[in-house]
């Protein structure tokens, strides 16, 4: 007795990332090979040495070439007959590849969406060059893209740029660039994310610098404090101010100290310092993430050579931390529209919520805060 195809491919769509099975499911029945080869190659990541091997399936089964929507290409630089087998994969729609390799990314089009990793800079004439290629490209992101000394912002011409909805820029110093080319082309995105990570004064500045004129259209907003030494020389002498950010409507805050989280820590200062900068009143939610040094192995502490072991703040320590200004900060004007306030950290946190309900009354009755514990090992560190 068969059972109808709607009832098997709902069944198969509860194994979409177990692999294995959809490879037994694949042999098992003709009637299971289409649904199961989607969920397994829908998604492709591929090294150098696997691409190699999925060359020759693709010219003997069209099925398989019409299964991979999205691709991921590991290797940093592709040889030119592997990325000329892209132009076999007439249902690809995202693609994930090296600043290296982006040029020859070309024989694809139709692409929708595309991740473009840094691993050496670029020119930025090349860099749009290279993403006007795509004239269906609707999501763009841009992780770690770092523009030549030399370039500057200055760019000669400007292509015609693609009907962007989304762009996300990480990092890198290119987002200027691409703004005003995008700007000029009147090709303004309707989402833009940013997300950066400072860790000393030369990246504080590159922030800066870079996502100035992107501040004010920005919706979302991810940014992670893991300075070098403490906060004050990450930030002192750099014109680091939010306030631009006026279209937020989500934002992330992230900070990390190789310190404990006691009152001697001057890095947590800063913590409400930064909010008070905040002047988006479509902000709707904020997650702030704090990181230090837990001493869980004490021997560290009569160790010269120790290694700091960066895990999640415990709650009850981040009582030390300024309710107070904190509260201030949430409940400006300017946050009028704010509904989440999402605190990660480890362990119980009741002492805290009774800390803040104490120290800041009126924060606490808007009930717009919200405790989320959180595993200790944090994976943005």
């Amino acid at each position: 007795m068969f059972l109808p195809h709607e009832v098997l491919d709902h069944i198969l769509d509860y194994l979409h990332d177990d692999f294995e099975t959809l490879g037994a499911c694949a042999l098992a029945s003709r009637a299971l090979l289409q649904t199961s080869r989607h969920h397994r190659f829908n998604e492709c990541e591929v090294g150098l040495r696997r691409m190699r091997e999925l060359l020759p399936l693709l010219g003997a089964s069209r099925d398989l070439a019409n299964s991979i929507m999205a691709l991921k290409m590991v290797p940093r630089i592709v040889p030119a007959e592997l990325l000329d087998s892209l132009q076999h994969l007439p249902a690809l729609r995202a693609l994930r590849t090296s600043v290296d390799s982006l040029p020859a990314a070309a024989h694809v089009p139709r692409l929708t969406s595309l991740h473009v990793q840094g691993h050496q800079r670029i020119r930025g004439e090349e860099l749009l060059r290279g993403i006007s290629m795509f004239p269906q490209l609707e999501q763009l992101i841009l992780d770690g893209v770092f523009l030549k000394a030399e370039e500057g912002s200055a760019i000669p011409f400007h292509p015609p740029a693609p009907p962007l909805h989304r762009l996300h820029c990480s990092n890198g110093d290119c987002a200027a660039v691409v703004w005003k080319w995008l700007a000029a082309e009147d090709a303004i995105p309707t989402h833009i994310s940013l997300m950066y990570t400072i860790r000393h004064r030369m990246s504080a500045a590159r922030f800066a610098e870079s996502c100035g004129p992107l501040a004010p259209l920005a919706q979302d907003l991810e940014i992670r404090f893991i300075p070098d030494g403490n906060m004050d020389g990450a930030l002192h002498g750099v014109d680091f101010d939010l306030s631009s950010f006026t279209s937020l409507r989500s934002c992330t805050l992230r900070f990390a100290s190789y310190e404990m989280c006691v009152p001697q820590n001057l890095s947590l200062t800063w913590i409400p310092r930064i909010l008070a900068q905040l002047r988006s009143e479509d902000l709707r939610s904020l997650t702030i993430s704090l990181v230090v040094d837990n001493v869980e192995d004490l021997r560290s502490l009569n160790s010269e050579c120790a290694v700091r072991v960066l895990t999640c703040a415990y709650f009850d320590d981040m009582c030390v931390l300024d309710w107070a200004s904190i509260g201030n900060a949430l409940l400006s004007e300017s946050l009028a529209g704010l509904k989440t306030v999402a605190i990660e950290g480890q362990h119980t946190w009741g002492p805290l919520k009774t800390y803040i309900r104490a120290s800041c009354p009126e924060m606490h009755s808007r009930g717009i805060l919200s405790l989320v514990p959180v595993g200790p090992i944090p994976r943005w560190v």
